[in-house]
């Protein structure tokens, strides 16, 4: 999941003087206001160098430039701000005064960035097996999918099953109107209905609506019963044994019956059986006397 598989969206605005250099993000979210981030690393992780001592900051409203310049500032290598009244894809020029990465030398350093839409993750089509059994794996996918268009983001996948989790991918990545579906694998100890939660969490860049970052399906497990169809028969027989002795001082016959009886059963079953982790127990009645053979050998 480190390994991003496609990053179409809108690329964040850089600039560089001498060695210092900044990377600035502005997303517009759905409450109207737009975070402006400036880092002297990155993103993705680089950290922050020096400090940002002043940022100035123009935009043009109404074919007139509005110019704020934010001074003094202490907080390392990073800068945010929340911005009224910035519309999608308007165009920020940013100059950021940073000292402290060359001696002697505060760096100006100028930066173009077009606003954008946060990341808007949406899960749906919740695909679940037609019959889930009891002690058997089940294979579960939901889609992730990225609405808005201009930037991606990470999140992490998470299976929950009657509220406790069950199953993660952490990190994914979702391209900007991107598309990705996460599968689990699931174990369910118990038959009845069970409640089945998939939702996109810890999503970076915050999410645009986090209303849309689950879907929900109760499902129907079914008992222990391997065998979707089988049959059994009762087979009974007589063998009949005669043996005569005509020895030359005597003459003798002699002859028994012995009632033979079987049971038969073939079991069917769609789903591997693993019989390394299975008990069989067999029980015949007849006449209303019950005969039981238990740990019966499947091999």
């Amino acid at each position: 999941n480190t390994t991003k598989y496609r990053n179409s969206g809108m690329a964040n605005a850089s600039g560089r003087s001498g060695v210092a250099a900044i990377e600035a993000r502005a997303l517009l979210g759905r409450d109207g206001f737009t975070d402006l981030d400036i880092t002297t690393g990155t993103f993705n992780g680089a950290a922050p160098l020096g400090n940002i001592d002043k940022v100035q900051l123009k935009r043009t409203i109404d074919n007139r430039t509005i110019t704020t310049n934010d001074t003094n500032l202490a907080a390392g290598g990073l800068y945010a701000d929340r911005i009224a009244g910035i519309a999608r894809h308007d165009v920020l020029s940013i100059q950021a005064n940073v000292s402290g990465i060359e001696p002697q030398r505060t760096d100006v350093v100028a930066a173009s960035e077009t606003v954008k839409l946060r990341p808007d993750l949406a899960v749906s089509d919740l695909q679940l097996p037609p019959v889930i059994k009891v002690n058997l794996p089940a294979t579960i996918s939901a889609r992730v999918r990225e609405l808005n268009a201009d930037v991606g983001a990470r999140a992490n996948c998470v299976l929950s099953i009657d509220g406790a989790e069950a199953d993660r991918a952490d990190g994914i990545w979702v391209d900007a109107k991107g598309s990705v579906t996460c599968t689990f694998s699931a174990l369910f100890s118990a038959a009845g209905t069970h409640q089945l939660t998939v939702a996109a969490t810890a999503v970076a860049p915050a999410d645009w609506d986090t209303a849309n970052n689950s879907v929900t399906a109760s499902v129907q497990v079914v008992g222990s019963a391997p065998f979707t169809r089988y049959t059994a028969d009762a087979v009974e027989s007589e063998q009949v044994t005669s043996i005569v002795d005509d020895a030359p001082w005597r003459h003798s016959e002699e002859s028994w019956t012995i009632r033979l009886q079987r049971t038969l059963f073939f079991g069917y079953a769609d789903d591997f059986l693993d019989f390394n982790s299975m008990t069989a127990h067999l029980v015949v009645s007849s006449d209303g006397t019950a005969s039981r053979a238990d740990n019966l050998d499947l091999r």
